[in-house]
């Protein structure tokens, strides 16, 4: 699925200005993170791979000045803010200023994008010039169907249309089926216009790299 993903060359190029102009949602590339919004898609097989990815998505964005959420089950969290601790020393005092927060599930759809929205412009108003959210989808996966979770998602995507935010949404391909993991690519489309390496430095991969 990786490979499939860095070989869409209809569309998908490292070059920011030729990004500016890719619909439906303006991003340019930063380094190794889009700047402005996206909403996308991570894949992972171990609990190893995990922590990880979630935790360089976040220090990158900490080292461009965004604000970022977490949203995790308490296990998955402290890995996460583990691994993040030893990518961003200042961690601690980042969560004291409130640029690392970190929320659950809410317990339904409708209570959990209205709490998105509550912290996203809570973050503006206080200040904030961009958003970062990584979350693990097994938290919300969990308590609903998989219909309910295309909704979900969908919702999700409507919503983050309204600021300036980049989502990572992580799925863990053990728990998920395989047309589980098709439907979370097509609900993530900003995942077909730059090659993953561009997207997700440090990607899970196998043992032989691929």
């Amino acid at each position: 699925l990786l490979a499939f993903l860095e070989e869409q060359p209809t569309e998908a190029s490292p070059d920011p200005g030729a990004a500016e102009s890719l619909p439906p949602r303006p991003m340019e590339a930063s380094g190794d993170l889009l700047n402005d919004r996206a909403h996308l898609c991570g894949l992972y097989a171990t609990d190893e791979g995990r922590a990880p990815q979630a935790a360089t998505f976040v220090a990158e964005a900490l080292r461009l000045g965004s604000t970022c959420f977490v949203m995790a089950s308490p296990s998955v969290r402290d890995d996460i803010l583990a691994q993040l601790a030893r990518r961003h020393p200042d961690l601690r005092a980042s969560v004291d200023d409130r640029l690392v927060e970190i929320t659950g599930y809410a317990g339904s759809i409708g209570a959990q994008l209205q709490e998105f929205e509550s912290r996203y412009r809570a973050a503006l108003d206080a200040g904030a010039r961009s958003l970062r959210m990584v979350a693990d989808v097994w938290l919300v996966a969990e308590w609903l169907t998989r219909k309910e979770l295309i909704d979900y998602e969908a919702g999700y995507d409507k919503m983050s249309l309204r600021y300036p935010i980049v989502t990572l949404c992580l799925y863990e391909v053990r728990r998920f089926g395989g047309m589980d993991v098709v439907g979370a690519l097509k609900g993530h489309a900003d995942m077909f216009r730059f090659p993953t390496e561009i997207l997700l430095p440090g990607v899970d991969r196998d043992a032989s790299g691929r």
